[in-house]
């Protein structure tokens, strides 16, 4: 135990915050539904077919719904044929790479996390600064950082449901409202987490190498 330590992700509430503040918008500007928000490489881990899925049904069922993700990967062209094959391509929007995602964030009605797998997620920690309600699938690592029904939901891997936790938030927006509260409540920042690092070069110094 004594060789080993737990420096998390650092993160800075007032970066996030000012960097949220910044002017953007979605390319559908005019859009007056709903929208949900994914930050992630697209590989299948992140489960984005997963969610064109639930997109599906959530259209399907009239709800005035899109999905924005931000990324890029090599499942790119798989996943666009399939948002093609269900009809999806106004509402299922691949937005690619941004330097600063966090506009959207902020303008983001729900941020969602389909993924199969994930260690500790970076995005997460984001969209709990900026007081997203949050969906999270049942990943391994998911209620080390959301609590199901106090600031976010877990639900389901399946496309069913991510569909179902979707459709409740978008539907009972008391629920939703809930979760923004508890999570402006909440400190977020990891600054300190730094401290960790330095105290650990003091006491293990970096190796010098001559060239």
């Amino acid at each position: 135990a004594r060789k080993v330590r737990l420096v998390r992700n650092i993160f800075s509430t007032r970066l996030i915050t000012t960097m949220a503040a910044e002017a953007a918008s979605f390319p559908d500007a005019d859009f007056a539904g709903q929208r949900i928000l994914s930050i992630g490489r697209l590989t299948q881990l992140k489960g984005f077919d997963l969610a064109i899925g639930a997109l599906a049904q959530l259209r399907a069922a009239g709800i005035a719904v899109r999905w924005y993700v931000i990324g890029v990967g090599p499942e790119e062209q798989r996943l666009r044929a399939q948002i093609a094959a269900r009809g999806l391509g106004d509402d299922f929007l691949l937005l690619g790479e941004y330097a600063n995602p966090y506009p959207l964030l902020a303008r983001a009605d729900i941020y969602a996390q389909p993924s199969r797998y994930e260690g500790r997620s970076i995005a997460v920690d984001e969209a709990r600064v900026l007081h997203k309600p949050i969906l999270v699938a049942d990943f391994s690592t998911a209620a080390e950082q959301t609590t199901h029904g106090v600031d976010g939901l877990i639900v389901p891997g399946t496309v069913a449901g991510i569909a179902e936790g979707l459709r409740t938030l978008l539907t009972d927006r008391a629920l939703a409202a809930s979760f923004t509260q508890h999570l402006a409540a909440m400190r977020h920042g990891t600054e300190e987490e730094i401290e960790k690092v330095y105290a650990l070069l003091e006491t293990h110094p970096a190796p010098k190498f001559q060239t």
